[in-house]
C-alpha cells in the first residue's frame, strides 16, 4: 500500500489536504517486525509514530505491584 493511501485510511489524517498528506507521506518508513520483537520501551522519547498496516501489537504496562496490564490491538 502506498504511504498516501495508508495515511488517508486513518481517521486522524482523513481530512488533511492532499498536499499536506503528500508531505507527511514523505516521512513514512515501512518496517517489518517479527513476532516477539520489541518495538519500543516505556519511557522511550516519543519521536516516532507507528502505524500498523497489518498484524497485531501487544502492549505491556507494569502495575505498581509488578503485574502486567496487557493491551492487544
Amino acid at each position: 500500500m502506498q504511504p498516501e493511501t495508508l495515511l488517508r485510511n486513518i481517521p486522524l489524517f482523513v481530512n488533511l489536504p492532499d498536499e499536506v498528506l503528500a508531505e507527511l507521506a514523505k516521512g513514512v518508513r515501512r518496517r517489518r517486525f517479527r513476532s516477539g520483537d520489541i518495538i519500543f520501551h516505556r519511557d522511550d522519547p516519543g519521536s516516532t509514530m507507528y502505524l500498523l498496516e497489518s498484524g497485531q501489537v501487544k502492549v505491556y504496562v507494569p502495575t505498581d505491584d509488578g503485574k502486567d496490564i496487557i493491551q492487544i490491538g
